[in-house]
């Protein structure tokens, strides 16, 4: 009996920055269904996913940052697996990207010494904060890596013109938000092709009193604003598929009384300097 060659891993991912895991590979002709195992050892002894599915790419939902090995192996239509392919990966999408004050996408700001906010998270040691005239940051005119508080002020001024920035934590181990008088608007990176999210608001950091639940095709929700307080929020995003990931973890916003003012989780967020 011919048993199926090793899958093609050649353009398999190998550093993974976000959740859920979705793990490509090139179809393996003749193979019907695929089994997939993750773990921590190049012997698969410890084994944190194992299982079989026939659509690509595989989903996995929630596992430590970490350093892994894939191994895949492709089933013929009468349920025979074939050989072997492994591929080692690292998986560093902890923690998320904090909510942050100011300036919003598209923003008109003051070039004079401008100032970034965000917002507090907990376990994080520092931040990075780069900003740059090019979507993909080549070139950056600041690079900060060592952010130890919620907020930069530049000590100098930017020329006019359009700029983009972003910000992420880096452990000590998505979202965009506006707040009127009646309203308040959360709004996140938009989804690939297929996806949806699932977001929460609460009064509690363990979810048990949720204010406000929703499921999405969109990259923001409205809701009316609620009273001053402190709130817990959150988000999960489902696949095509309806694999669903696990949430990011909970992150706080202060409402005050009766004053607007800014939140905001972007990873590319605009803004022009007058």
């Amino acid at each position: 009996m011919v048993l199926l060659p090793p899958p093609d891993l050649s353009a398999t991912p190998t550093l993974y920055e976000r959740l859920p895991l979705a793990i490509s590979l090139n179809p393996l002709s003749g193979a019907q269904a695929y089994r997939a195992q993750i773990a921590k050892d190049t012997e698969f002894q410890d084994l944190w996913a194992d299982y079989t599915t026939v659509t690509l790419p595989f989903r996995e939902g929630d596992i430590p940052d970490g350093d892994y090995w894939l191994r895949v192996r492709g089933i013929d239509g009468s349920g025979i697996e074939g050989h072997d392919a492994a591929i080692a990966f690292t998986l560093n999408a902890r923690p998320e990207p904090p909510f942050v004050t100011a300036p919003l996408t598209g923003a008109v700001v003051d070039g004079e010494n401008p100032a970034f906010h965000w917002t507090v998270q907990s376990g994080v040691a520092h931040y990075i904060v780069t900003i740059s005239r090019a979507l993909d940051f080549s070139g950056p005119l600041i690079f900060d890596s060592e952010v130890a508080g919620n907020n930069l002020q530049l000590p100098e001024s930017l020329e006019p013109g359009h700029y983009f920035w972003r910000i992420a934590s880096v452990s000590a181990a998505e979202e965009e938000t506006e707040i009127d008088e009646s309203e308040i608007t959360f709004a996140w990176r938009a989804a690939t092709e297929g996806q949806r999210f699932q977001f929460q608001l609460a009064h509690d950091e363990e979810f048990t009193d949720i204010l406000y639940d929703q499921q999405t095709t969109d990259s923001f929700a409205t809701l009316p604003r609620p009273s001053s307080g402190s709130y817990f929020l959150r988000i999960k995003t489902i696949e095509a598929d309806g694999f669903e990931g696990p949430y990011g973890p909970p992150q706080l916003i202060d409402i005050p009384y009766a004053t607007p003012y800014w939140l905001l989780l972007l990873l590319l967020p605009l803004l022009i300097l007058l």
